[in-house]
């Protein structure tokens, strides 16, 4: 319950009164041509999972990452969260 919901009120999930007449957005993405051709070429090339651009890729994110070492997980999400803590 946030601070302006008070007992009694229902939630719009739940059929109550939503508090917005449109819908909040959760982000914007900055995707333009160049991004969707690496991507194009990533998947055309014989280097999915592991190659030039996975290097090309730690070595970007290690440029901007708070951190100075950062781990090589097979997984990225629980690699992101690791880097982040750090």
């Amino acid at each position: 319950m946030s601070a302006n919901t008070t007992v009694g009120e229902m939630l719009a999930v739940n059929g109550g009164q939503p508090v917005r007449e449109t819908l909040l957005p959760y982000g914007r993405q900055a995707i333009d041509d160049d991004d969707i051709q690496a991507v194009v070429e990533t998947l055309r090339s014989d280097w999915l999972t592991t190659g030039p651009k996975v290097e090309e890729f730690e070595e970007a994110f290690a440029a901007r990452a708070p951190c100075t070492a950062l781990p090589s997980p097979q997984d990225w999400d629980p690699g992101m969260k690791r880097s982040l803590r750090r």
